[in-house]
């Protein structure tokens, strides 16, 4: 009986194995595709880049400002609750916490494994934030909650 159950709980936990490799093979799979998508965009925006420029010279106009560096790294040395000031500010007042997440990396904030969390607990303790909903903030000094 031992051994019968020993041959139920190794079929289960093969069964198990085979379960988590096959999801594994899906995710890389997926991220594999999302990596040719980003790799792709980069290129259709790289074109579009030099579309402009070429516009630019053509209709004599003058060169934009290039601002990229800046804003990719604009959120680096600030405090979370700074930057996430910033981020809510340019979003209207209102951000959910996983749009606040994005835009603090695309800013170049350097963020915790545990970034969720503590941006929660840095939007709960400043008194610039209120929450309105869970994972939903506003700035304090914001007049219109919906």
């Amino acid at each position: 009986m031992a051994e019968d159950r020993e041959q139920e709980h190794l079929a289960w936990l093969e069964s198990l194995a085979r379960s988590v490799d096959e999801k594994y093979a899906k995710k890389s799979q997926e991220l594999q595709e999302l990596q040719q998508e980003v790799d792709r965009l980069r290129g259709e925006r790289k074109a579009l880049e030099q579309a402009v420029q070429a516009a630019h010279s053509e209709l004599g106009l003058a060169e934009p400002k290039r601002v990229e560096a800046e804003w990719h790294t604009r959120f680096q040395g600030l405090s979370h609750g700074d930057a996430a000031e910033i981020a809510m500010r340019e979003a209207g007042g209102r951000m959910r916490v996983v749009d606040m997440l994005e835009a603090l990396r695309s800013g170049g904030k350097q963020l915790p494994d545990n970034a969720y969390q503590a941006v929660i607990n840095t939007l709960n303790r400043d008194p610039r934030f209120r929450k309105v909903t869970p994972g939903e903030y506003v700035l304090a000094n914001s007049e219109k909650v919906e």
